[in-house]
């Protein structure tokens, strides 16, 4: 199992490498930015640096020389207009010659009205999903069992603290099938009634480059099932125990835009326990370890969009609990 979410990973990455670098080359050659209020060459420099950091490394005067190349339409970069266009990148294809940044200036930047735009976007989503469980009890035996969601319903929320940071939480409620449960110690003929399942988050999350890259940090809590597999012996009667888990989270996301409109927006975080609780009340109940997931939210225009959700845990208590979770939903945002 552990090779085969190595060779997962590693071909997610291959695979977000291989999206990154098709976006990058459709929009590298002509990629158009606004002034905002109070900058300047040296401003604008400084802010964009990151986005173009392989190509100039720390050098931001060899990017304010190309910047005042590029855009031979901008006479006086110490006193420039809000809202004048600009290109970031290198605008002119090969087999034409520059400059013909003039043409900019009939370009109408994007009108936001600042009174009436929100801070705030939220969020509703439907999602179902399926559940493995594998558990491996002391004597190495393992007991397998499924906990299918059919319907998770969720809110959430994205507040704008500033303009590259912001907050993010979220709420869910998933409720799960029953479930029979397999192994040497324990088999269930008729299925077993399962506790539903919930979880909320809370992030900040901090963009660091123009190309779509956020970073962000918070924590994630998570109420769900598991049976007494450790305790059982042949003939022993199967129950289930809640969990309660308290995480650390720390992820990445980025965003692609591709031809037609759409726009992919991917995130990658893991998550440490620090706080946990089991129902039973025993301090040898409780499990702790590690939680990865991978999110994907595919949208063209539209208030709606299609999700996919990827989450592992991988914990430690009575038994040896590994978890995963695929699921496929609709999000509706307002």
């Amino acid at each position: 199992m552990e090779h085969f979410f190595k060779q997962l990973f590693v071909s997610l990455l291959l695979a977000v490498m291989s999206v990154q670098a098709q976006s990058q080359s459709q929009s590298q050659s002509r990629t158009i930015r606004y002034t905002e209020k109070g900058d300047t060459l040296e401003v604008i420099a400084k802010r964009y640096l990151p986005s173009v950091i392989s190509k100039y490394g720390n050098n931001v005067d060899d990017f304010k020389r190309d910047l005042t190349k590029w855009n031979p339409h901008i006479h006086d970069w110490k006193n420039l207009a809000p809202k004048t266009p600009f290109y970031l990148t290198y605008p002119y294809p090969p087999f034409l010659s520059g400059p013909y940044g003039a043409e900019l200036l009939s370009i109408q930047p994007p009108q936001k009205n600042q009174e009436t735009e929100s801070q705030f976007k939220n969020f509703i989503f439907y999602m179902a999903s399926l559940g493995h469980f594998s558990e491996q009890t002391a004597g190495n035996q393992t007991i397998k069992s499924i906990q299918n969601s059919p319907v998770s319903l969720g809110v959430g929320t994205l507040f704008k603290m500033q303009e590259r940071q912001s907050l993010a939480a979220s709420f869910y409620l998933s409720k799960l099938v029953s479930s029979n449960i397999e192994g040497q110690v324990a088999n269930s003929e008729s299925k077993i009634s399962i506790s539903n399942e919930y979880g909320m988050n809370l992030y900040f999350q901090q963009r660091i480059a123009e190309n779509g890259f956020s970073l962000y940090t918070g924590v994630d809590y998570e109420r769900f099932s598991t049976y007494n597999t450790a305790e059982l012996v042949p003939g022993s009667e199967l129950q289930t125990r809640t969990n309660n888990l308290t995480y650390i989270t720390a992820g990445l996301s980025k965003s692609f835009s591709f031809l037609g409109g759409l726009n992919l927006n991917s995130k990658l975080s893991l998550s440490q326990s620090v706080l946990t609780k089991s129902s039973t009340g025993k301090s040898g109940d409780k499990f702790k370890g590690n939680r990865f997931l991978l999110f994907a939210s595919l949208k063209k225009t539209g208030p709606f969009s299609f999700q996919f959700l990827y989450k592992h845990h991988a914990l430690k208590g009575p038994t040896r609990l590994s978890i995963d979770r695929f699921g496929l939903g609709l999000s509706y945002e307002f």
